[in-house]
């Protein structure tokens, strides 16, 4: 996208964020991130407030997608995609409440 300083540079009607290019350090650009629901490999992926999280119900447990929640107790889960103060139980791959 097109250099920016903040996200008012970019059109904000399309979503766009002002995001550090990868490409050139110490420059932003307008990037567009991926909608919730729509598929990601990480994060940075996503919108500034969503996380890249297994997707519920997917067999193969490959399918990432992104996420303004993180997963809750009972979620099918990777590995650190659970909500703060759950884990994913290495056994169920459920997120579950830490204990103790």
């Amino acid at each position: 996208g097109e250099r920016c300083w903040d996200d008012f540079n970019c059109d904000e009607y399309s979503g766009l964020e002002c995001r550090d290019n990868p490409n050139k350090k110490g420059e932003k650009h307008c990037f567009l991130p991926t909608e919730d629901g729509d598929r990601c490999m990480h994060a940075d992926e996503c919108a500034r407030d969503s996380y890249c999280v297994r997707r519920q119900g997917d067999a193969s447990g490959k399918i990432m997608e992104c996420s303004s929640w993180m997963l809750q107790v009972g979620d099918e889960c990777n590995t650190n995609d659970c909500d703060e103060g759950l884990v994913c139980d290495a056994t169920s791959h459920k997120c579950r409440h830490k204990e103790g």
